[in-house]
């Protein structure tokens, strides 16, 4: 079996350009038998206490253009991008430049009435009561961050009181984006490319803002039937990366090391929140927090048109697992997750 230690000060471009498939038996035949019964194509990867397991790539990235799915090819992040702008706020919390309790309007003073009694905490947990904008606002082309606020501006209304209740909301993130922006004085893919992706060696990620970004190393994505299925949408904060298993591997990686944040910075985004009401939900900052095997879990899943995603980490044996796909509609994430897990502990 091949192990390759992990060590990010000693990064090599090489090998991490090959696809893995030495790994444990156990975990390539599960591997095998979703691509052989159709669920799934695109890139996996397996580690466990720094040490890649499994990385490798099934199916077509483009079926047009006939190219393959490679450990180089891009795909959509959608809503991993979450835990990144959730990680950025952190960092600017651990600088002292603002608080978890401030109140929204604070550094986004143009915001309408429905702000004001909404907190950087209340954002990040998804209990603020804000619109979903991919729920609620009529579809527009381009959709981009701009045309959310000016609709979040015009709607003026909560859902509910702040803190009473948790529904995921992507408006929400949005904002965490601009406050990020106001705050550090650069913008949200500066901010992301010189405090993440740079001291995590995140070598392949980028920020998707334009049309034009889609070349021959991003997936297209398709449905469960191989129809073209691909992403339009242009906002950031709630998503927009464009990125790789292993690139995805280094910021858990980075996480785990205390490369980007440190770990007692870090333990607040991994504890639920609490309603009003006093019950909690599965959700700290950005990530969702679950026990499985007796062990904290915390991880997040993306999905738009063809692309499903999931980041996934075992905070106590250190296990990292990443799926990115662009036939999301076919693959049902959380069985594979925990099959991979399995076949990992073999």
């Amino acid at each position: 079996m091949l192990q390759i230690k992990f060590n990010l000060s000693i990064f090599s471009t090489l090998l991490f350009s090959l696809s893995i498939w030495a790994g444990p038996k156990e975990i390539r035949q599960v591997i095998k038998q979703y691509q052989e019964e159709g669920k799934l194509n695109g890139a996996i990867l397996v580690a466990q206490s720094g040490t890649i397991l499994c990385d490798t790539a099934v199916g077509w990235a483009n079926k047009e253009l006939k190219l393959k799915n490679t450990v180089e090819t891009h795909f959509y992040g959608a809503s991993i991008t979450k835990t990144f702008t959730a990680v950025a706020i952190a960092q600017l919390v651990e600088q002292k430049k603002l608080t978890y309790q401030d109140p929204v309007k604070k550094y986004l003073p143009q915001l309408k009435g429905f702000a004001n009694t909404i907190t950087i905490h209340q954002l990040l947990t998804h209990t603020s009561g804000i619109p979903d904008y991919e729920v609620e606002m009529k579809s527009t082309t381009p959709t981009t961050n701009e045309v959310v606020l000016d609709w979040l501006n015009t709607e003026d209304r909560l859902n509910f009181e702040p803190g009473s209740q948790h529904k995921y909301c992507n408006s929400g993130f949005i904002l965490l984006a601009k406050i990020i922006e106001k705050v550090s004085g650069i913008s949200y893919e500066t901010y992301l490319k010189e405090r993440i992706f740079q001291p995590a060696q995140m070598q392949k990620t980028t920020l998707y803002k334009e049309i034009t970004q889609k070349g021959k190393e991003v997936a297209i994505g398709y449905t469960k039937d191989g129809v073209l299925d691909d992403f339009e949408i242009t906002t950031y904060g709630d998503t927009g990366l464009l990125t790789t298993t292993t690139d995805l591997y280094r910021y858990a990686y980075s996480l785990s090391h205390s490369a980007v944040l440190p770990i007692a910075q870090q333990m607040s985004m991994y504890t639920p929140v609490t309603l009003t009401n006093g019950k909690t939900a599965n959700y700290g900052y950005g990530w969702r927090v679950v026990e499985q095997n007796k062990h904290k879990v915390v991880y997040h899943k993306g999905g738009l048109n063809g692309f499903k995603s999931i980041l996934w980490r075992d905070l106590a044996d250190d296990t990292v697992i990443v799926l990115l796909t662009n036939q999301g509609d076919c693959l049902p994430t959380d069985a594979l997750v925990k099959d991979l897990y399995k076949a990992a502990q073999l």
